[in-house]
C-alpha cells in the first residue's frame, strides 16, 4: 500500500500532527492513501515507473486518538474506544513465562520433569552429558556450567509445577531462574499453587481475525495461543495474593476499583442483583468470544489489547456473562460442563499418530484408526494461531496414544464443538457498521 501527506508547501510524505504551539494554531496535515495490490516484484516495478503525484489518492479523515494511516470507519472506532481498556481494568498483567529452552525445561509428565532437574543438579553428571542427552543449547546470556553451580534438587523440584503449554495441553515446567530465563514473579506469586483464574489475551495478531482469548488455572507459557512472537499472550490473573511477610493475607481482586464499581452499577438490577468478580470476569470472557464483537472491531483488535464495551443493560451483561461462564467451564475442562463425547475411536492398530487428516467426519491418525462422527467445526476451530484439534495430534506425531490420551482428545473435540455452538448464541448491541 501507499500513503502520503501534503500540507501546503510541505513534503509529499510527512508526519501528521495535531499538536499546538503556545500562542499559535498549527493546521493538521492532510493525509492521503492509495492501495497497490499484487506480487512484490510487480509492486516494486509499478512504484519505480509511477509519478507519485499522478496516483489517485484518497484523503483520510484521521481519528484524533489513533491516527491510522489507512481508511477506517471513525464512528466504529469511536464506539470501540468508548469501552474500557483491558489492561487498565486488570492492571496487574504480564507476558507468559519464557524458558528459552522448552525442550529441556518443559516435560510431558512430572516424572520426566523431576528426572531432568535431578540430572541438572547432580554434580556427578558433567555438562557434556546433559548437553548430549537433552540437546541443551547455550547462549550469550545462559551458560550451563554457571547456572548449575549451587543448583539444588530440592529448590528445582519445588519449582517444578504443572503448566498450560498449549490449548488443552497440560505439561510440567521448572520455573526456577537457573533453568527458566523469565519465570515471571507475577505468575509465580499469584498463580502457582494458588486458587486463581488467568485470562490469556494477545496484544496483536499475525493470523487473520481475532481468536486470541483463552483461560487457565495454571502457570501459562507465553505461546499458549501461538508460537509467533507477535502473538505472544499476556496473563491477566483474577486474584492477587499477598507476599508471605505481609500482615494482611487477604487476596485482592485484580480489578481497577473505579472501573469495577462502574461496571457493577451498570449490571445491577432487582432481577439479577449485583455481580461479583467472577461474573465480571465471565462477562469479559463472553465479550471476547462474541462473533459480532470480533468481526465489528477486527481492525482494532489486531493493534492492541482489547477494549471491552460497557453493557447496554443488566440483561445484556448477565446474558453475556452466563455464556462466558459456560465457555470458562468448558475451556477449563470441567467434566460436568463437557458431558458425553460421542466420537468413538475406531479401527485396529498400534495407536501411533502419523499424519492426521480429516475426511467425511473422521479424524484419521494413521491408515487404520480414526475418531468417528467428528463435526467439521471441531477440526477447524481456531484458538489464537492454532487449530487445537489438529495441533494436539501433530505435537504427538510418531507417538502411540494411550487410553488416557484417547479420552482426553475426545474431550477436546467436544469442547471445541460446544464452544462453536455457544459462541453463536452470544449477542450484544454494537455500533451499526452499515
Amino acid at each position: 500500500s501507499e500513503a502520503g501527506t501534503n500540507s501546503n508547501n510541505g513534503p509529499l510524505f510527512g508526519r501528521q500532527t495535531n499538536k499546538r504551539r503556545k500562542g499559535a494554531d498549527i493546521p493538521s496535515a492532510q493525509v492521503y492513501h492509495a492501495d497497490l495490490w499484487g506480487e512484490r516484484k510487480d509492486k516494486y516495478a509499478a512504484l519505480w515507473e509511477r509519478d507519485l503525484r499522478a496516483i489517485a489518492w484518497t484523503e483520510l479523515e484521521l481519528h484524533y486518538r489513533y491516527l491510522m494511516f489507512y481508511p477506517v470507519k471513525n464512528e466504529v472506532l469511536d464506539a470501540y474506544d468508548s469501552g474500557f481498556s483491558l489492561t487498565q481494568f486488570m492492571p496487574v498483567n504480564v507476558l507468559g513465562y519464557q524458558t528459552h529452552r522448552d525442550d529441556f525445561a518443559i516435560a510431558d509428565n512430572l516424572e520426566e520433569a523431576l528426572k531432568r532437574v535431578s540430572d541438572f543438579s547432580d554434580p556427578s553428571k558433567d555438562d557434556a552429558y546433559l548437553k548430549s542427552k537433552y540437546s541443551i543449547n547455550e547462549s550469550a546470556e545462559w551458560n550451563l556450567k554457571s547456572v548449575r553451580m549451587g543448583a539444588r534438587y530440592d529448590e528445582l523440584s519445588n519449582a517444578t509445577v504443572p503448566t498450560l503449554y498449549r490449548p488443552f495441553d497440560k505439561r510440567f515446567v521448572c520455573l526456577h531462574k537457573s533453568i527458566c530465563d523469565r519465570p515471571r514473579p507475577e505468575i509465580v506469586n499469584n498463580v502457582v499453587g494458588k486458587e486463581n483464574l488467568s485470562l490469556l489475551v494477545s496484544r496483536q495478531q499475525a493470523s487473520i481475525g481475532f481468536h486470541h482469548a483463552f483461560i487457565s488455572t495454571l502457570a501459562a507459557n507465553d505461546c499458549v495461543m501461538s508460537t509467533k512472537s507477535s502473538e505472544a499472550n499476556q496473563v491477566f490473573p483474577l486474584y492477587l495474593y499477598p507476599a508471605e511477610d505481609e500482615l494482611d493475607q487477604t487476596r485482592r481482586v485484580n480489578f481497577d476499583d473505579k472501573l469495577f464499581r462502574k461496571l457493577r452499577k451498570l449490571a445491577t438490577d432487582e432481577a439479577h442483583g449485583e455481580p461479583d468478580e467472577l461474573a465480571v470476569f465471565d462477562y469479559i470472557y463472553g465479550v471476547l468470544h462474541c462473533p459480532a464483537y470480533r468481526e465489528t472491531y477486527a481492525e482494532f483488535l489486531k493493534i492492541d489489547f482489547p477494549r471491552i464495551p460497557w453493557p447496554a443493560s443488566p440483561d445484556v451483561f448477565w446474558d453475556v456473562s452466563n455464556k462466558g461462564g459456560d465457555l470458562r467451564r468448558l475451556h477449563l475442562m470441567e467434566t460436568e460442563a463437557i458431558g458425553e463425547t460421542p466420537f468413538p475411536f475406531m479401527g485396529e492398530g498400534d495407536n501411533i499418530v502419523w499424519t492426521p487428516k480429516f475426511d467425511e467426519c473422521r479424524i484419521w491418525i494413521n491408515q487404520n484408526q480414526f475418531f468417528d462422527n467428528v463435526p467439521t467445526a471441531s477440526w477447524e476451530f481456531p484458538i489464537g494461531g492454532y487449530l487445537p484439534a489438529q495441533k494436539w495430534l501433530k505435537d504427538r506425531k510418531g507417538r502411540a496414544l494411550s487410553f488416557d490420551d484417547v479420552k482426553h482428545y475426545q474431550l477436546i473435540l467436544k469442547i471445541l464443538s460446544e464452544t462453536d455452538r455457544i459462541m453463536k448464541t452470544i449477542d450484544m448491541p454494537l455500533v451499526d457498521t452499515n
